[in-house]
């Protein structure tokens, strides 16, 4: 994360900037299924006339028949993602070691998604998808602990709450929760 901050009193910073965040994971679907088919089959058939002699005759049909089975579709993903925060820190602590709480909005602006699957009755293949555009807004809440190496410039280190929203078509079909270790540079104007 790089952001670029603004002092609000003796406590209270805003910060906005641009993240890239990415997301790796492993999916297992299991499901029961049925495929019908048809088919069309030749069969010999013996003749046997009055005298004796046997003549054959091919006949073909129709058949149709259902299959029933269980399969796995196994996928492993990853989503990659930039965005743009806005969020509110209150900060506690000494001057050059200080401890903070955050909270804010943020909207991703660009994604990649790609993953693989392999299934026994579909197969295997890959998927790639791009995405431009705000398509996901996201409620953050957080707390970390900041080391300030100067007076405009400063490290962090901050486990972090994500909850987004899909506001349109993308990857992001359904809210998204998630836990993170986020770490960042600060300049402060």
């Amino acid at each position: 994360m790089l952001n670029f901050g603004l002092t609000l009193g003796s406590n209270f910073e805003l910060l906005s900037g641009v993240n890239f965040t990415q997301m790796d994971g492993a999916h297992d679907a299991y499901y029961d299924s049925q495929v019908q088919k048809t088919q069309t089959i030749l069969t010999s058939r013996a003749n046997v006339e009055n005298n004796g002699v046997k003549s054959y005759q091919t006949v073909q049909e129709q058949v149709t028949y259902t299959n029933y089975f269980t399969d796995t579709l196994r996928s492993n993903y990853r989503i990659s993602s930039f965005e743009i925060p806005l969020v509110l820190k209150y900060n506690f602590g000494k001057q050059k070691v200080n401890y903070f709480i955050s909270s804010g909005v943020s909207t991703n602006i660009g994604n990649y998604y790609s993953a693989n699957y392999q299934s026994t009755e579909i197969g295997s293949g890959n998927i790639n998808e791009a995405g431009y555009g705000i398509n996901k807004v996201n409620i953050l809440l957080g707390l970390g602990i900041q080391y300030r190496a100067t007076q405009n410039i400063s490290i962090q280190l901050s486990p972090g709450y994500k909850y987004g929203i899909p506001v349109s078509k993308s990857v992001y079909q359904s809210s998204v929760s998630s836990l993170g270790l986020f770490t960042g540079l600060n300049y402060y104007f």
